[in-house]
């Protein structure tokens, strides 16, 4: 038997973002929270979001990360999170975002809050992150986040070529589960129906 991990609460739906506050509430979101962005996603949603939370009484500090999902911005994010003493991480953003949030919310066992502006990828709530270091990207195990909140608003936004990236790895996946069968039915796989 294996446990699978998912990410313990979802919120999505137009304008999910205006009931933030209450959905941090009922997901047991900490008061003190480290917020980070990229400098596009700051002006798309990652101040409003900040902005929404201290409103709603929560002590946000922010952060803007340049330069994509490298083991240096992981690494400063993480000294920068642990010297702020915040208790859950917010990334507001794509993958590259949400993966080096991720990954500082495993280091430092903290809550950890998934706030997407693109779903071109898995990494909204996937238990990796990838990291690029030297000119070649690491798959780390890290953990799915404790809270994914998607506001179609937001990502109603996004470029096409996002969508189109998005609908790749969903095909993808799929015909991934056809091998993972075939490796069933033909080799020693095990195969989940819940997982898959």
């Amino acid at each position: 038997m294996r446990l699978i991990k998912l990410a313990t609460n979802m919120s999505v739906g137009l304008g999910a973002l205006n009931e933030i506050g209450e959905v941090f509430r009922q997901s047991n979101a900490p008061n003190k929270l480290f917020l980070i962005m990229g400098p596009t996603t700051r002006k798309l949603s990652g101040d409003a979001v900040a902005s929404r939370l201290t409103k709603e009484g929560y002590n946000v500090v922010t952060h803007v990360i340049e330069g994509g999902a490298t083991f240096d911005n992981a690494e400063d994010a993480l000294r920068r999170v642990k010297e702020s003493g915040a208790e859950g991480i917010v990334g507001v953003g794509g993958g590259s975002i949400i993966d080096i949030v991720k990954y500082v919310g495993f280091k430092l066992d903290l809550f950890t809050i998934s706030i997407p502006t693109t779903l071109s990828s898995d990494a909204i709530a996937s238990p990796f992150s990838v990291l690029w270091k030297e000119g070649k990207s690491h798959a780390v195990r890290t953990k799915s986040p404790n809270l994914v909140i998607g506001d179609y608003d937001v990502l109603m936004k996004e470029p096409h070529k996002f969508v189109a990236a998005g609908f790749g790895d969903m095909v993808a996946k799929y015909t991934a589960l056809f091998d993972w069968r075939l490796a069933y039915w033909l080799g020693d796989e095990p195969y989940l129906d819940f997982a898959a």
